[in-house]
């Protein structure tokens, strides 16, 4: 949910990315956490639902947790390309 205060009168701060130590601005309500409405809030809601549900009605639930940040970022190119070349993949 977004601040009643106009958007010019918004307090900023600094911040800077731990993992690649990039600066930018964010606003005070995303610096300190209390926006009301974050990314993902909605889906923490129904995961939340989802498991309450399930215990309500005895039954299992698994869940799986996926990582999508930046996950081409995390794969060694070198034994990518490797691969691909033992498969028949041509570069």
């Amino acid at each position: 949910m977004e601040s009643s205060r106009p958007k010019e009168e918004r307090k900023t701060r600094e911040h800077i990315t731990p993992g690649n130590g990039n600066r930018h601005e964010k606003n005070e309500q995303e610096f300190d956490g209390t926006r009301k409405e974050g990314p993902g809030q909605n889906q923490v809601a129904a995961l939340r639902i989802i498991g309450e549900q399930s215990i309500e009605w005895n039954s299992s639930l698994y869940i799986n947790f996926i990582d999508y940040e930046k996950p081409f970022d995390r794969v060694d190119r070198t034994t990518l390309w490797k691969l691909l070349r033992h498969y028949g993949v041509p570069e």
